[in-house]
């Protein structure tokens, strides 16, 4: 995850959500509820990420948002405009003033790259029209290319035009549902990068949904995490994944290892005692007595096995999975029947069958024992 960027935002809501409901009949048996009372804001200039896994709501969200779906209740704005509400008709979507950018583009096929940006661009001259095109071509690095048909044009570049014609009418809000999931892995990278600094460059306020955890931390100034229709953290990236809400958002965020601890609460600060040892605890649950302890693969050392009086969890190197810059251990512990995985550099040398120490420094944090 890189470093948060300075905010070049203003901290007004563009977006707000309040208290969005959307249930969807069923012929047969219950209803289904893919919205529960999701509230978000999105703040002026700023890039929001919604994520959650399949079925978590996000797609139904992004629909509401769009006016593709109208929700059961619940209220939408947009700056300072409602959209939907329980008392007003809901706004039309091509009258809401918000852009989109679908999964794999969705250009269209017969018409060129200049009239696939100039195709929202309704109530303008020939000579507006003509010089917003140049202007978003320019802005995307497709000079010379608005002839173009879109078969004629590589996936990245089809992703910078559906850009551009979202971005033609200059909306208030860009949506954009997935759009480099086709893509291959390098290629995902680069161009979230780049669309990332084009909507920066104009000064865009967009919402991105998605189910891949890395993208979502890496391009989000707001991260949103929805799961069973419910938004159940909101708040800076960093954050969220440091001092995640509850156990199930942890694990979602990224990879962990969940260790049984003892929560204290000691003049200096809550800790906890695990098999790591005792640590200093970041987020706690609130409460002493037995807890569970998230730990991430980078918060771990490993060395060769030590004196056995020294801290930490000795373990037998089980698995490795090499990833080129780092190296994954999979270690299985001696006093507990639990696997930590360890990312180290790519450089480093185990085997499986080694034993090991495993130590961290570094605060964790706690959530409430499972009920037994």
């Amino acid at each position: 995850m890189v470093g948060r960027r300075r905010r070049r935002y203003d901290d007004r809501p563009v977006l707000s959500v309040r208290d969005l409901s959307k249930t969807f009949p069923a012929r047969r048996g219950d209803a289904t509820v893919a919205l529960d009372r999701a509230s978000l804001e999105v703040e002026s200039g700023s890039f929001a990420t919604v994520l959650g896994p399949s079925g978590s709501g996000k797609t139904t969200l992004l629909r509401c948002i769009a006016g593709f779906e109208n929700p059961s209740d619940g209220v939408i704005t947009l700056a300072g405009r409602t959209l939907n509400s329980p008392t007003t008709a809901p706004v039309r979507p091509h009258s809401r003033g918000i852009g989109i950018v679908p999964q794999e583009g969705a250009l269209f096929p017969h018409l060129s790259v200049a009239r696939n940006i100039a195709f929202g661009l309704t109530g303008t001259s020939r000579s507006a029209r003509r010089d917003r095109v140049d202007e978003l071509l320019d802005l995307i690095g497709l000079t010379g290319l608005g002839d173009r048909k879109p078969h004629q044009l590589s996936g990245g570049q089809q992703q910078r035009v559906a850009l551009a014609r979202a971005l033609a009418p200059e909306p208030k809000l860009i949506l954009l549902d997935e759009p480099f999931s086709a893509l291959d892995a390098k290629l995902r990278v680069e161009l979230r990068e780049e669309v990332h600094h084009l909507l920066r460059r104009v000064g865009a306020t967009a919402m991105l949904v998605t189910h891949d955890q890395s993208e979502a931390l890496a391009m989000a100034d707001h991260l949103i995490v929805i799961r069973d229709g419910r938004i159940v953290a909101a708040d800076d990236p960093r954050d969220v994944y440091d001092r995640p809400p509850d156990l199930d958002t942890g694990r979602f965020l990224g990879d962990a290892t969940v260790l049984p601890g003892q929560a204290l609460n000691t003049p200096t600060g809550a800790e906890v005692d695990c098999a790591l040892g005792r640590l200093s605890v970041d987020a706690w649950h609130g409460a002493e007595g037995p807890c569970q302890v998230l730990i991430r693969p980078e918060e771990l050392s490993v060395e060769q096995t030590a004196a056995p009086d020294e801290p930490g969890a000795i373990g037998v190197v089980e698995a490795l999975s090499y990833h080129g810059a780092d190296l994954r251990l999979h270690v299985a512990l001696d006093e507990l029947p639990v696997n930590l995985t360890v990312r180290v550099p790519g450089r480093c040398r185990y085997a499986a069958g080694d034993r090991v120490r495993i130590t961290t420094a570094h605060p964790v944090c706690t959530f409430p024992a499972e009920a037994s």
